[in-house]
Parts: structure tokens; sequence; C-alpha cells
């Protein structure tokens, strides 16, 4: 039982960690330097309905 939970402890502090540093690489990033990273010209673009269905059948 001690292992267990220990192992559970463990597994806890590695999910904390990855989530800090996921929040600390979207606090690094500021909205004008993320709008950089993105397509002008895939910006209004979206898939027919048909195929958002289908994209979203697999979740």
């Amino acid at each position: 039982m001690q292992e267990q939970v220990a192992e559970m402890a463990a597994m806890l502090q590695e999910l904390k960690r990855r989530q800090e540093e996921e929040l600390n690489s979207l606090r690094f990033y500021r909205q004008d330097e993320l709008s950089v990273m993105i397509d002008d010209e895939l910006v209004d673009e979206q898939p027919p309905v048909d195929e958002r269905a289908e994209t979203l059948a697999a979740l």
C-alpha cells in the first residue's frame, strides 16, 4: 500500500511539473508574438461542415 501511494505521489509530481512547464511556455509568448505564427490566408478558411464532423468523430 505504501508503495502505491509513493508511486501515485511521484506521478502527481511529474504531472504538476509538466503542467507548470506548459503554463510557463504559454506565459512566455505574448499575443502579438503568437499572431506572427499564424498564416493570414488560413485564418478565415474553415473546412466544409461534413469535414469538420469527420474530424471531431474520432474524439
